[in-house]
């Protein structure tokens, strides 16, 4: 897989969740949040993530395939997924530990992954 396979990857992934938060905001939801997935803050909250996901996901791919420049959709992806994983460790006193760092590893993960493949981009 190359660079740009990632990229595309990485963008199907945003729409794929931010479509499952956006539609299906308690069930998906449970993992992040866990029992308190049946208030209607939260799914609120997530329908909202969803959304945000589904937007970065279709940019990005959108400007793949246009040929346009993605830097400014990773570097967009990248901000999002470290503020989600720092939202993980400042919640962990509400989370389990286990779930807390799941987060905050995939989060962190992904920031770094997305601001890698920015600089490279273009």
């Amino acid at each position: 897989m190359d660079e740009k396979d990632i990229t595309r990857l990485m963008g199907w992934l945003r729409v794929a969740t931010g479509t499952a938060f956006t539609l299906a905001p308690a069930k998906t939801s449970r993992m992040w949040v866990g029992r308190d997935v049946d208030s209607v803050y939260t799914r609120m909250a997530a329908r909202g993530l969803g959304a945000r996901d589904l937007a970065l996901g279709i940019g990005l791919l959108t400007a793949m395939q246009r040929g346009a420049s993605v830097r400014g959709w990773l570097e967009a992806g990248a901000l999002s997924d470290g503020i989600d994983a720092f939202n993980s460790v400042v919640g962990m006193r509400r989370l389990s530990k286990f779930r807390m760092l799941l987060l905050a590893t995939a989060g962190g993960y992904s920031a770094y992954l997305g601001s890698s493949l920015a600089s490279d981009a273009d």
